[in-house]
């Protein structure tokens, strides 16, 4: 009964296959196209890769293969779906095997120009770097600028997935943001390669990976050029003492940074000077309105999780 179903499989694959082989060279390019984004596209998708100079006749291919009953545009917004997951296996199949990667690099690359200096929302960020990531390593051989973009949209997929509250998956998106900075990342995309850096310290640690986190706080440590741009490092490397019962290292963390920054550390607190800053700091609050301590920052509870 398998054996019989696995060769129906391959007959309709066939005979669907063999109905597109007969459409024209523009419809079976739409077909290719959108089968790399899955049984479904979003239509905003679409219209990025309709105002580029590759794929600028796609709306006119996408009316023929609608017209043909291969796809269907339902939703709102717009999705445009194929008929069933075997026609969009059969358009899949017409990709040579030795070019998909290639194929599917172009599509993101292509993406990545039509949507310059737009404000991205999460699905179509996602969309762009499944493209990208499957030829990461021939995209590697590219020039600092499409590797520094590569690395910067790998890098707002791990934002999106740590807000999901999903940190192995924004894990490996920040280890392949990584792998695509230019060697010269630190001169050359400095708060990139900060804030990549911080981001992976935080991932790695909340999937129980210390070691990866402490690393990337060297780096951090190691690399930036000034103090302010260490407070989180030092932060997370307290936390982390902290949350490894190493209280003492934690404080020892904190009172150094403390000292770099000016502050004067008593050697010990007597009950009488303890009294007085929480007077002193109670006095600095007192003019402070409820709104007002509610419109400050809320602290960074990230690691908590």
């Amino acid at each position: 009964e398998k054996i019989g179903l696995e060769n129906t499989t391959d007959n309709v694959l066939y005979l669907l296959s063999s109905k597109m082989n007969g459409l024209t060279n523009e419809v079976q390019t739409v077909l290719k196209v959108l089968s790399c984004f899955g049984i479904k596209v979003n239509g905003n998708i679409i219209t990025y890769l309709n105002s580029t100079s590759q794929y600028c006749d796609i709306i006119v291919g996408i009316e023929e293969a609608r017209s043909s009953g291969f796809i269907s545009l339902t939703g709102e917004p717009s999705c445009y779906s194929f008929a069933h997951d075997k026609v969009r296996e059969a358009a899949y199949s017409l990709v040579p095997s030795d070019e998909k990667h290639e194929f599917h690099s172009k599509l993101g690359m292509a993406l990545i120009n039509a949507s310059k200096g737009d404000d991205l929302d999460d699905a179509t960020v996602l969309t762009i770097v499944c493209q990208l990531n499957r030829n990461l390593l021939s995209l590697k051989q590219s020039s600092s600028s499409v590797r520094t973009e590569v690395s910067s949209l790998n890098y707002k997929s791990g934002v999106i997935a740590m807000n999901r509250s999903d940190y192995e998956t924004a894990s490996h998106y920040f280890s392949l943001a990584s792998q695509m900075l230019p060697d010269n990342h630190w001169e050359s995309n400095y708060e990139l390669s900060l804030q990549l850096n911080i981001a992976t310290a935080k991932a790695t640690y909340s999937t129980g990976n210390t070691d990866k986190s402490q690393a990337a706080l060297d780096i951090i440590l190691k690399e930036a050029t000034c103090m302010e741009d260490k407070l989180d490092a030092y932060s997370l490397v307290a936390f982390i003492h902290h949350s490894q019962e190493r209280g003492e290292e934690a404080y020892t963390t904190c009172q150094d940074v403390l000292t770099q920054l000016g502050e004067v550390i008593p050697e010990c607190v007597t009950p009488e000077e303890n009294k007085k800053f929480i007077e002193e700091t109670t006095l600095l609050l007192s003019d402070l309105s409820k709104e007002s301590l509610q419109g400050m920052n809320e602290m960074d509870t990230s690691m908590q999780t």
